[in-house]
């Protein structure tokens, strides 16, 4: 791994071990067990039929949870499509679609092997169906979709958010802006209501709206005032008229954007990372992305878990 890119996301993501002392005693929480000692999941997708697709940090491949969680399989092979850690994922149901950002973190066996990019696949077989690079590099972190089926896609690395039109296969920049910029790992979870684009900003717990012209042309970033500070916030989801956030803290939280009003959901996680909306229950990712920066915190707690957050 580069010197600074492994310096950059040690710190950034130490608060990955979140939530440790509670898997002291015996885990009695409803969650589903993921295979692999080293899989480090990260990006988290519903696909139509109630199985969930999960990414795999590390291993740069994607596993596909039965919709009665007794099973996971491969879906996507490491390395599929030059992914080389795999992390936001997002179903498009009309094109029978699973993109998914792949980025080079240096932390996977892979690294090196492909520039970052954005990958889809085919969802009923996994088979690779399109790919594009991100232009002049950076790091793919999360994906949106808004109804005419483009893609919003945020980059931790540049101050911007990209755009990948439906038909398209060229990304350009939709948005750049000094408010996005900072040191170390900027945007991050990203999401599209009410005619708005969100995204948060890992480093500094900031939640920004977008507005979507009729154009499709985006409006002046606005910070939205919490009534608390996001910790690391990730994984951000749209939840009725509200949103859902991840923080690396180890909380499940829910935004609501009349008011700006933060409420806990569920605490202790154990470095989550992502979140999917299944009914009227959440599935966490715990990533426990800390020890795989960090290796002087030993090893992750087995096995990796997706775990259920009643809303």
């Amino acid at each position: 791994m580069r010197p600074l890119l492994a310096t950059t996301l040690t710190v950034m993501l130490a608060g990955g071990c979140a939530g440790d002392d509670d898997h002291e005693g015996p885990d009695t929480r409803d969650a589903i067990s993921l295979p692999g000692d080293a899989l480090y999941p990260e990006g988290i997708a519903l696909a139509p039929d109630g199985a969930l697709l999960v990414g795999s940090m590390r291993e740069g491949s994607i596993l596909r949870v039965s919709p009665d969680a007794t099973s996971a399989e491969p879906f996507a092979p490491a390395g599929a499509g030059g992914l080389v850690s795999t992390l936001g994922l997002l179903v498009d149901p009309t094109r029978h679609r699973l993109w998914a950002c792949s980025s080079d973190p240096g932390v996977s066996p892979l690294t090196g092997s492909s520039p970052p990019g954005l990958v889809a696949f085919d969802l009923d077989s996994g088979a690779v169906a399109s790919r594009v690079d991100l232009p002049g590099g950076g790091f793919c972190n999360d994906i949106a979709m808004d109804a005419g089926g483009n893609l919003y896609v945020s980059d931790s690395f540049a101050p911007r958010i990209l755009f990948l039109r439906e038909g398209d296969h060229e990304l350009t920049t939709w948005i750049t802006d000094p408010a996005f910029a900072g040191d170390g790992f900027n945007l991050n979870g990203v999401a599209i209501t009410g005619g708005a684009l969100y995204v948060v900003k890992y480093n500094s717990g900031e939640l920004f709206r977008v507005s979507i012209a009729e154009d499709g042309s985006a409006g002046a970033p606005q910070a939205i005032a919490l009534s608390r500070p996001l910790e690391s916030p990730d994984g951000l989801r749209v939840d009725g008229g509200d949103l859902l956030v991840v923080e690396g803290s180890g909380r499940l939280a829910r935004i609501a954007l009349d008011s700006g009003e933060v409420t806990t959901l569920a605490e202790g996680l154990d470095g989550p990372t992502s979140v999917a909306v299944s009914g009227r229950d959440a599935w966490v990712v715990e990533g426990q992305l800390g020890h795989l920066f960090d290796a002087s915190t030993g090893d992750p707690h087995l096995p990796f878990q997706l775990v259920r957050v009643a809303l």
